[in-house]
């Protein structure tokens, strides 16, 4: 017989194979599998990657015999899906097997609430989910029923635009506000490190629910309203509310079917926008109105920026996270975390699909590459930190707490495209209201008895006693003196100070209104060098009461003690 020519296998053309094998015993299956086929003479499998390269002649077993095969042994390969994946052995243990009792409260409770179309539409997710061993879930979200591209709103760009863009941003100059907001917010952490969260660092405003097409909006002001918050410090309390509505209707960045952030962020920065709080809008108060239109669903607030009276923020600025300014591409996995902890959040598009509106989970989100490599982005959201643990970013949404895990979620590194258009944005303070205070020495002083209430000016000389007469809280030229009287005719007196930080007050009233309040305040003390303090941390207070016992005690609205001279003692509990 005719001696076999054996080709070496180096001269044979390798061919790489995309599948979903990622565990020992699942490569040892198939790598015994395909030796045995004809014309194979080399089978290598990376579990990591789940790349499997092949060294076969084209005379041996077909291409898609081989594809075949893969499949029928559980796994997927080249974009087709196993119809028997329970055969796979790399998901004995792995295989997320639905269950609605691991669903969060509120899901459950939604669950029965979804419509025919949703529990079908579920079920087929559940079953993809099972399939490839991912380990989050899905559930009636708060906008699983929408319509998709009725919350989302990411609009494509332009690569004119994207050039004039990275033109602007190379060529930035220096910024000290922003440089301000670097030295003064410096969290103990970098970018190499293994996971980071800035909800420890920044009091994160309320989660907010687009009700449009205007993810956009959201990511933007999203971004502002964090870095405020970032520059408020952490122990302060999330107030702010900054309005979408403002940026909808005046920007021209977009509309209600989709727009782009950073076009939003650009008109506020070159106009010098005054943005205003959701809450001043309700009133007329140094707000002015242009019209009301019922058919765009929101006020118009007159865009005028020199007519802005009230207003909580500005853009210092912003700027492209991507190192050569591309938006259009996915900014490096390093880029963004720098940008994270530097500037507390960045803003990313992404595609969101069906999967992703109802995920309903504290656990990883991801898809199969083919099921979004084709697909546009089409949705903002907030990266705010990392976990290389579990390969994701950290992402805050805009469609109400009850979707993710209250608003917030996990989607990995590498899925859905996140990562285009990386922004950040850095906000400039509005400055401090100016408080006009009347001059104490021009006023009649006061003699109360038992409590001084808020709205009653207590100038130099003014006296509050305690009904018994023994004690007396005076201001003597500015200073607050308390005054006890002995039985004998004696008395003594100790200069007081109820915010301790101060040794001397300049200044006390009790009738300025609060910062950036209509409402009246507690005492406002005033230092040598005119700055206002209160001494009881800015809570409105109702009385302040000279005890007939020499204690001296302020009561909030809600008679809690906000304040005393002598220590109160502790309610005793009876059974």
């Amino acid at each position: 017989s005719e001696p076999v020519t054996t080709i070496p296998v180096e001269n044979i053309p390798l061919t790489i194979i995309t599948t979903n094998i990622n565990c020992a015993a699942g490569k040892e299956v198939v790598e015994r599998i395909l030796k045995a086929q004809d014309g194979v003479r080399s089978v290598k499998i990376d579990i990591k990657t789940g790349k499997l390269s092949l060294a076969y002649s084209s005379d041996g077993t077909p291409y898609t015999e081989i594809i075949k095969l893969i499949n029928d042994a559980g796994f997927d390969a080249d974009r087709s899906i196993s119809q028997v994946p329970d055969a796979n052995p790399c998901k004995a243990t792995s295989v997320n097997v639905f269950n609605i009792v691991n669903l969060k409260k509120i899901y459950q409770l939604r669950e029965a609430s979804a419509s025919p179309e949703l529990k079908r539409r579920l079920m087929q997710q559940r079953t993809m989910i099972a399939q490839n061993g991912f380990k989050y879930q899905v559930a009636n979200t708060g906008v699983s029923e929408n319509i998709l591209k009725d919350i989302t709103g990411s609009a494509k760009i332009s690569r004119s635009e994207i050039l004039r863009l990275r033109d602007i941003d190379k060529s930035k100059p220096y910024n000290p506000e922003v440089a301000a907001f670097l030295k003064n917010y410096k969290p103990p952490a970098d970018a190499s490190l293994s996971q980071f969260d800035a909800r420890n660092y920044i009091n994160m405003p309320p989660i907010r629910e687009q009700k449009c097409g205007s993810c956009w909006v959201y990511a933007a002001v999203g971004l502002l309203e964090i870095s405020y918050m970032a520059q408020k410090g952490y122990g302060t309390k999330s107030n702010i509310d900054i309005s979408e509505k403002q940026v909808l209707g005046c920007s021209a960045a977009g509309t209600c079917d989709g727009g782009w952030n950073f076009i939003a962020l650009e008109w506020m920065k070159n106009t010098n926008q005054k943005l205003l709080s959701e809450e001043s809008l309700k009133d007329d108060e140094g707000i002015p109105k242009k019209s009301t239109s019922p058919d765009a669903g929101f006020v118009e607030v007159l865009c005028s920026v020199a007519d802005v009276k009230k207003y909580f923020v500005q853009v210092a600025d912003w700027g492209i996270v991507q190192k050569d300014k591309d938006l259009d591409k996915v900014a490096n996995e390093y880029d963004i975390k720098e940008a994270v902890v530097k500037y507390g959040a960045v803003a990313v598009s992404l595609y969101a699909s069906p999967v992703f509106q109802s995920y309903a989970s504290a656990e990883t989100f991801e898809e199969n590459e083919i099921a979004y490599k084709d697909s546009a982005i089409n949705h903002d959201v907030i990266i705010l930190g990392w976990d290389d643990k579990k390969q994701a970013w950290l992402i805050r949404n805009s469609w109400g707490k009850n979707w993710g895990d209250d608003g917030y979620g996990w989607i990995k590194y590498t899925t859905n495209h996140i990562g285009k258009h990386a922004i950040w944005s850095v906000a400039k303070m509005a400055p401090l209201p100016s408080i006009r205070i009347p001059r104490s020495e021009n006023l009649t002083p006061v003699t109360l008895t038992g409590e001084l209430i808020p709205g009653i000016q207590f100038p130099t000389e003014s006296m509050l006693s305690s009904p018994n007469g023994m004690y007396e809280f005076k201001n003597s030229n500015n200073e607050i003196w308390f005054t006890t009287k002995f039985q004998n005719g004696g008395w003594s007196s100790k200069k007081i100070n109820p915010f301790n930080d101060f040794s001397s007050i300049y200044n006390l009233y009790s009738n300025i209104p609060a910062m950036g309040s209509t409402v009246a305040s507690p005492f406002y003390l005033q230092d040598e060098q005119g700055n206002l303090f209160t001494p009881f941390g800015n809570k409105p207070f109702k009385k302040l009461v000279v005890m007939d016992n020499g204690n001296i005690i302020a009561y909030g609205t809600d008679d809690s003690i906000l304040w005393s001279l002598n220590p109160v003692p502790p309610k005793i509990r009876r059974k």
